[in-house]
């Protein structure tokens, strides 16, 4: 009885968008070539694992399939994985196999792949937030409204230190180590500038302790904006292991130091400074109370008795 010599799978056609399958093995990747148009060659033991050649010659891994659960009526996806320079075709293949068990599962690894693309970067979410974000934000709640002075240093910021160190990242891919590492950083002074930016103008930006921890606070409530908005879960401020408490200590002038801060401001008043100045400074140590508050003070406002 005479035997059937095996039939090789056919050559990739030019001008076809697919091919048959044949077993993907580093030899017939290697020794595909580029066509008129761009095509791909399925694997003949994993279904929807592919090579895509692109008319340059560029080759991909691939898979195909449908989300499950689903029938032949629900549209197809395809998903790339690395480039063939990237992936020996048995990494490509175990890449494909893990897919399709997260496929099985009802993930959608092509979805989630795009959803991760639109996602916001934090450079994104400080814009959002400069535009939106009008109330400070205390753990995963709405506070009080902000200060537009109070809003305006919080927002600069998060643009000089958080954004040239985490910009790029998107907000989900922001992790605890990222937070330490950020502060470290600007603990460091890695973003500390003194910079000109115009006539009499200078961009000052300074480093340190106390900079860090204010920094960190700031984008912990970045994060809780982004809870808020739905652009996360979580908030990853909240569990590094930082040092989120500032080091301020309360202490009272002694009358004798109340005495030569008196003669000074007299002094200086004497060679011209503004009086309003040196009355606010008085206030100031008298009451303890904010820059913003003496100097928008009313008489209506003040018991003289």
């Amino acid at each position: 009885m005479a035997t059937r010599k095996p039939v090789s799978p056919p050559e990739p056609k030019a001008g076809s968008i697919t091919t048959k399958s044949r077993k993907l093995t580093k030899t017939v990747v290697d020794g595909l070539e580029p066509a008129d148009e761009l095509y791909r060659v399925y694997d003949s033991e994993l279904k929807g694992f592919a090579i895509q050649v692109s008319k340059d010659g560029t080759k991909r891994w691939q898979i195909e399939y449908r989300p499950h659960p689903g029938g032949r009526g629900t549209p197809k996806r395809r998903m790339t994985l690395e480039a063939d320079t990237k992936l020996t075709p048995d990494e490509a293949r175990k890449m494909a196999k893990a897919l399709f068990a997260r496929i099985s599962n009802g993930e959608d690894p092509a979805a989630d792949k795009q959803a991760k693309r639109s996602e916001k970067t934090i450079s994104d979410l400080i814009g959002l937030y400069e535009e939106e974000g009008g109330k400070i934000l205390r753990g995963r709640r709405l506070g009080q409204p902000m200060k537009p002075r109070y809003k305006a240093w919080l927002v600069n910021r998060l643009r000089h230190h958080v954004q040239p160190l985490l910009g790029s990242k998107r907000i989900t891919e922001v992790t605890t180590a990222d937070i330490e590492r950020m502060v470290k950083d600007i603990t460091s002074g890695k973003t500390a500038k003194d910079e000109k930016a115009g006539p009499r103008r200078r961009i000052i930006v300074r480093g340190g302790e106390g900079a860090a921890r204010k920094v960190a606070r700031d984008l912990s409530s970045l994060f809780s904006f982004a809870i808020h908005k739905g652009l996360t879960s979580k908030n990853p401020v909240e569990t590094a292991a930082i040092n989120k408490v500032d080091g301020r200590r309360e202490r009272y002038l002694s009358l004798e130091e109340v005495q030569r801060l008196g003669k000074a401001l007299d002094d200086m008043q004497a060679e011209g400074l503004n009086p309003k100045a040196a009355d606010i400074v008085r206030l100031w140590a008298l009451t303890g109370c904010r820059r913003d508050e003496i100097a928008g003070l009313k008489w209506s406002e003040v018991r003289l008795d």
